[in-house]
């Protein structure tokens, strides 16, 4: 699957949740997104969408899903962060700061 990141902020404040959102394309129509795994390790988080085969003959409709991930408020303590968002094709990074 490729990832695009549609919105990410740059900064946010350590009592507020950290959200972005991104587009998940996939290359054909026998997986779904069904879960992700946040992996976090001093200033660096890996961030790993998992998914499942759709059960038996059916396909899913669209090649393309646009995922919502929420970091929960308090997670994170002040300071600048390297997310990387892992693909099979590429990953997208990006850096944010928690204030």
């Amino acid at each position: 699957s490729t990832h695009c990141i549609s919105s990410a902020a740059s900064d946010v404040y350590k009592r507020q949740p950290y959200t972005f959102d991104f587009v998940c394309t996939q290359p054909d129509h026998d997986e779904l997104p069904a879960q992700t795994q946040l992996y976090h390790r001093q200033q660096e988080l890996v961030i790993i969408v998992g998914f499942e085969t759709t059960p038996g003959e059916l396909q899913s409709r669209r090649l393309e899903f646009t995922a919502l991930i929420t970091i929960p408020a308090n997670t994170l303590e002040p300071g600048t962060y390297r997310a990387t968002l892992v693909g099979a094709r590429e990953s997208r990074r990006w850096t944010f700061e928690v204030l």
